[in-house]
């Protein structure tokens, strides 16, 4: 992944929840089959979502109230934070600014649990069939990143993945999970009790 250059683009307000609606719009109905990150771009430059969507729309549409696809998407927003899930945009204060630098930006973030935008660490992955060998260093290597004050990442899969988040919080680390999956998607299915748990004292999180 490379760094983006920011310095020529068009500063940009803080978003409120019609903005975040428009952008989930966008990427749902991807006009002209432009791709996310196209769409990404092309909002940074144009300085919103909402002055993306006018500009690919007839911008009498929100003279009357956001457009039907602007509503559902704010529906959506709605369902998922009844849920327990927060929402961050790229545009949102506490969208953690590495992300921002990278070539795709990921436009939306879903979580549970506590997102700490400043926070550092590391992240320890490894094979869904480790050896015994394997998991025992893997919980060594967690412990030992916890002691310095680090936080462990990994992938709430099989294996590897579930001895590091484990072992981390027994110790009372922070741990965060990055799911390939939407939050409500748990695989295996045996590690929905340590996603909850991982929710709890710390954050699981998806761009899906």
């Amino acid at each position: 992944m490379t760094s983006r250059d920011t310095s020529t683009l068009r500063p940009m307000p803080p978003w409120d929840d019609t903005e975040r609606a428009t952008l989930i719009a966008l990427l749902q109905e991807r006009p002209q089959h432009r791709s996310w990150p196209d769409l990404v771009a092309e909002i940074m430059e144009a300085g919103s979502a909402r002055a993306v969507w006018d500009a690919r729309h007839d911008p009498s549409l929100f003279d009357a109230g956001p457009p039907a696809p602007v509503v559902v998407a704010a529906e959506r927003i709605n369902r998922w934070r009844a849920s327990g899930i927060s929402v961050h945009t790229f545009r949102d204060a506490d969208y953690p600014a590495q992300l921002r630098e990278i070539h795709q930006v990921p436009p939306v973030l879903f979580t549970r649990g506590t997102l700490d935008p400043g926070e550092r660490a590391v992240s320890v992955v490894g094979s869904r069939c480790a050896s015994d060998e394997g998991i025992d260093w893997a919980r060594e290597l967690s412990t030992s990143l916890v002691a310095a004050g680090i936080t462990v990442v990994s992938g709430l899969a099989a294996g590897i993945d579930t001895a590091v988040h484990t072992a981390t919080l027994d110790v009372g680390g922070r741990t965060v999970a990055v799911l390939g999956m939407g939050l409500d998607r748990i695989y295996p299915a045996a590690n929905r009790g340590l996603r909850d748990r991982i929710a709890r004292d710390g954050l699981v999180l998806s761009q899906f």
